[in-house]
This record gives C-alpha cells, structure tokens and sequence, in this order.
C-alpha cells in the first residue's frame, strides 16, 4: 500500500521548520525581542509535531481500513471460488514440484 498526503508531509514540514527558524532569527536579532526566539522555535515545534502526529495516525487508518478491506475481499473469493482448476489448465501444470535442497557442510555454517 503506498501511502501519501495528510496535514503535515515532507515539503510543509520543511516550509514550516525553515519559516519558524528565520521569523525566530528575526526577532533574535534585536536586543529588546530577543527573548521572543525560544518561544517562536517552541511553538513552531509544538505545531510541527502535533500536526506530523495526525498525519502518522491519519495514514495508520486509512492502511488499516485498505488492509481490512482487501483480507474480506480475498476471503469472500477464496469461499466463492471453485474447488478444481480450471478445465483448460493441463493436469502437469497443476503438480508442484518440490524445490531443491542443497545440504550445508558444518564449515560453512557461520
């Protein structure tokens, strides 16, 4: 399942981080706002992490309800379909072959 979008992706958390950081670079600059820096980057994280947050979550969901979604559609064919193959599949087609074993000498085993 591939997954994208939400409040906060890659490109908003880097326009968000880099915006924070430069309007905190601006008041740090001046001597009487130069206390308002912490703050800014405070709440520029506090922003970044609870909207990054609702983005994880958001996505858990929809995954969850996709995967949810696919394992009833998967059960719902594995009761409706046939018990034999198909007729115009070769009785040789349908035998399983068993893969081949190649035993490890003891000092290959590390």
């Amino acid at each position: 399942i591939e997954i994208s979008g939400g409040v906060m992706q890659r490109a908003e958390r880097i326009v968000l981080v880099a915006g924070g950081t430069l309007i905190a670079a601006w008041y740090g600059s001046d001597v009487d706002t130069a206390s308002l820096d912490e703050p800014i980057i405070g709440v520029t994280m506090l922003i970044c992490g609870g909207a990054s947050t609702v983005t994880a979550v958001n996505r858990w969901i929809v995954a969850y309800r996709e995967l949810t979604r696919r394992a009833e559609a998967r059960a719902k064919s594995d009761v409706l379909a046939p018990a034999s193959a198909p007729s115009n599949v070769s009785a040789a087609a349908r035998v399983l072959l068993p893969s081949p074993v190649r035993k490890v000498a003891p000092i290959e085993q590390h």
